[in-house]
């Protein structure tokens, strides 16, 4: 089995372990083996310097689970949480990639934003409110991701793009479909949009 095989079958039984915010402890445990998996993969490839956030992340959550607070997964102490608005925009950030690893599949822009849609609309991930009213949703994630790409929608977004598109750049299609599944469980616990 070569080592691509072996990451990709450690990851899918860690989805498969991973119940979501209904079971912590489990959910931190697949965690844990999803983590685990992606640092020695990494490791076999010799990127240790790569893996170090990676291991401070796995250690928080090991700290976690042990019932200890860990610095680097606390809330800050202004009691500040995301807003609804950079959620919703992360959310977003998270859809475009999903749009733009479908068409990088061969799916047309407005092909890609209708499946993205649908899953949105399937979930409880809350809509710009342009889809709302007189946009289709459809259009709204289409001049949501244009803004994007043209830097339009802040650091945050432009990063978490980045990020869901080079993780699954090499794997099409299917890693669109593990996008868009990871955006409507994010869609669970997301807070009414504002409007954008």
């Amino acid at each position: 089995m070569s080592e691509l095989a072996r990451l990709q079958a450690a990851l899918q039984h860690a989805r498969q372990q991973f119940p979501g915010e209904g079971d912590p402890v489990a959910s931190r445990e697949a965690m844990g083996l999803a983590l685990s998996a992606v640092i020695d993969f990494l490791h076999a490839h010799q990127m240790a310097e790569e893996v170090v956030p990676l291991l401070a992340l796995a250690g928080a959550v090991v700290d976690v689970q042990c019932g200890n607070q860990s610095p680097l997964l606390t809330a800050p102490k202004s009691g500040k949480r995301p807003s609804a608005s950079l959620r919703l925009r992360l959310n977003l950030a998270v859809a475009s990639a999903a749009i733009s690893v479908l068409m990088e599949a061969g799916a047309n822009e407005n092909e890609a934003a209708d499946k993205v849609a649908r899953v949105l609309r399937s979930s409880d991930i809350p809509l710009p409110a342009k889809s709302r009213a007189d946009v289709p949703l459809p259009r709204a994630l289409q001049e949501w991701r244009s803004k994007l790409l043209q830097g339009r929608q802040g650091k945050e977004a432009q990063q978490i793009y980045r990020d869901a598109l080079q993780g699954a750049r090499s794997q099409g299609e299917v890693a669109a479909q593990a996008l868009l599944e990871t955006l409507a469980e994010l869609g669970k616990k997301a807070p009414k949009p504002p409007v954008l």
